[in-house]
Parts: structure tokens; C-alpha cells; sequence
């Protein structure tokens, strides 16, 4: 005999928002997020305060109430804290794991909690072969939980919904410094934290840092790390592509020692200017152009940062005319020939 499925409404138990269930289903849970946290209300026991704390909105238990939880009431914790007086967020037994490793601190230990998630540490502690397989595992696994496909595997319709609304609490946005820290804190965070990420980037901090060679390197190293991860090189071909980077930069310093070019003295971001390669990069890379015509005068420009930031990796000038103007420039292809015997001789 056929049993019919009859479909009913009902409060979830944790949420209360009003869901849709069959007769078979026996779950009080509209999804399963709520089911966990109903399985880590059954497990938090003991003596309020020190075991747990309770929420003063929805009388959840946790061990700590962060900001994640009360932006579900509309609230960020300071808003929550003026609500509710002096009324604590986080258990004793909580805030005293998290200051355990206090008194033991020192410059050792954390170099080793520093570099515990790093392939070198894996290495070392289960030999060359099984720690690159473990590492590579951790990183598989890292990338899926964090990935959109682990959401709609979790939440099945609804989570490619709730990813990206967690993708947008992450991001580093005026918005969620306010969210976080209430209006005024929130805009004083985040301008420092902007001047901070500025002050970080700047060449004279790498070359305070490291000394001028050294400094300088890094920073080139740092910028080039950054133009190859945004030129859409397929993956197989960035090694190559990471080369080719160097090689036009090479050709491009040669080219500027040997040649005047207008504007020079604005470049920088000081005044607002870069220098600009107008056959890109990345389309000489694609095209099979040798790194020292892309590195050529002739294909050197000084243009407005804004303009350069608008161009991308797009070309403003005919890859023919700067092989023409190459081919023409007998001194720069002499030198190009010596260097790339020096390069096959050895």
C-alpha cells in the first residue's frame, strides 16, 4: 500500500524560524547548522559563567559570545555589552586557555607556532616524501572546507547563499570594521589599518628594513608575485611566466640606463605615475615576444596610475612597431646578442 507524504510547518527549536518538514522527518532542526549548535547546547555543561555563559538575546549557551553569533541579533559587541551591563562574554575556563600560553611565550616558541602550517615544518617532522604528501593533504582540505562547494554540500540549496554572505563578512571594508566595532572605533580601525597596510608596501619600508640591495629586491620580487597572480597565466605556465617577468625587467633597466626617457623623474607613487611597458607583459608572454623587446625604449612609457591601473594587461601600441624599433636599434641588439651568448656559453 502506498504511504502518502504529508507535508507540515513547524518552529526549529534553536532558530524558531518557521520551516516546512514531511511526516518522516523526526528532526526539531530546520538545517544543520542549527542541529550542531543544538548538539553543543546538550554538551555545555556545568556552572554558569565558568563553564559557559549564557546570551541575554536568545539564552543560548556558549563558551565564548563573539561577534559572529551577536550579528545574528542585529548587534555588534559593544552594542551588546551597553545592552547588558558588565555582563561577561566568555567563561573563566575559556579566558584562562586562552592566556595559558602567556608565561611560556617566548621569541622560540613562536617561530615554531609561526611555521607549524608550513611545507619546511611538515619536512621535518615526517621526512621529505610523506611530509610533502601531508602538507599537500592539509592544503586540499584547507581549500574545499573553505571553498563554496563545501557550503553547498553542508547546506545543499542555500549554500552558495551563505557563502558568499560569509566571503562579505570577511572582507576588510569600512562596513565591517563599523559592524564590528561599533561607528566611531570601527572608522578609527580601519584608517589605521589602511595607513599601516600603506606604510608596509612602501619601498623605503623594505629598504629600512633590509638594506637597499636586499630591500630593493624584495620589493620588486613582491610587486612581480602580485602582476603574475592577477594576469590570468594558466597555472602549468607560471614558473615560465615567473621568468619571463624577471628577463623583461632586466632589459627594461638596461634599456633605461641607455636611454633618456621623457618623465622619468614622476615615476613613482609620490607624484601619481608608473612606469608603463605598452605592449603588456602578459600579452608579450602570450605572443612568444623575446623578453628584450618587451624591455625595449620604445616600448617604455610613463603614464598616470590611475590610467596604468585601468589598462591592466591590455597593449596600447602594435606588437610590430616595437619589433621594427628593436631591429633598428643597433647598439641595444648588440648587447642583447653578448648577453645571450654569455647566456648559451656559460
Amino acid at each position: 500500500m502506498k504511504k502518502w507524504i504529508i507535508l507540515n510547518k513547524r518552529n526549529c527549536d534553536i532558530c524558531e524560524r518557521l520551516y516546512e518538514y514531511d511526516s518522516r522527518q523526526k528532526s526539531k532542526y530546520c538545517s544543520a547548522s542549527c542541529r550542531s549548535l543544538a548538539c553543543s547546547q546538550r554538551k555545555l555543561n556545568g556552572i554558569e559563567s565558568i563553564d559557559f555563559v549564557l546570551c541575554k538575546v536568545c539564552n543560548l549557551k556558549f563558551k565564548e559570545i563573539n561577534n559572529d553569533h551577536v550579528r545574528k541579533h542585529n548587534m555588534t559587541c559593544v552594542e551588546y555589552d551597553n545592552k547588558f551591563g558588565e555582563c561577561s562574554r566568555t567563561s573563566e575556563k575559556t579566558r584562562q586557555n586562552k592566556n595559558t600560553l602567556g608565561p611560556i611565550m617566548n621569541s622560540e616558541l613562536s617561530r615554531k607556532l609561526s611555521n607549524s602550517h608550513k611545507i619546511e615544518n611538515y619536512k621535518l617532522k615526517y621526512g621529505e616524501e610523506e611530509g610533502v604528501f601531508r602538507f599537500n593533504l592539509m592544503m586540499e582540505r584547507k581549500k574545499y572546507k573553505n571553498g563554496k562547494q563545501s557550503y553547498i554540500d553542508k547546506f545543499g540549496s542555500d549554500g552558495e547563499l551563505i557563502f558568499n554572505e560569509v566571503q562579505k563578512k570577511k572582507n576588510i571594508t569600512l562596513e565591517n570594521f563599523i559592524i564590528k566595532y561599533g561607528e566611531e572605533e570601527g572608522e578609527k580601525r580601519y584608517d589605521e589599518f589602511r595607513f599601516k597596510r600603506k606604510i608596509k608596501n612602501l619601498l623605503s619600508t623594505y629598504i629600512e628594513k633590509f638594506g637597499y640591495e636586499v630591500g630593493l629586491e624584495k620589493w620588486l620580487d613582491k610587486n612581480n608575485k602580485i602582476s603574475i597572480s592577477n594576469s590570468k597565466i594558466e597555472k602549468d605556465d607560471k614558473n615560465k611566466f615567473s621568468s619571463y617577468i624577471y628577463e623583461v625587467n632586466k632589459f627594461t633597466r638596461i634599456s633605461l640606463e641607455m636611454n633618456s626617457l621623457n618623465n622619468l623623474e614622476l615615476r613613482g607613487k609620490e607624484n601619481g605615475y608608473d612606469l608603463d611597458h605598452r605592449v603588456s607583459k602578459v600579452n608579450g608572454f602570450k605572443k612568444g615576444i623575446p623578453s628584450y623587446i618587451i624591455g625595449h625604449i620604445s616600448n617604455l612609457k610613463i603614464v598616470e596610475s590611475s590610467y596604468n591601473r585601468r589598462k591592466q594587461h591590455r597593449s596600447d601600441i602594435s606588437d610590430q612597431i616595437i619589433i621594427e624599433n628593436f631591429e633598428s636599434d643597433y647598439e641595444y641588439k648588440k648587447l642583447v646578442n653578448d648577453i645571450e651568448k654569455i647566456k648559451t656559453h656559460g
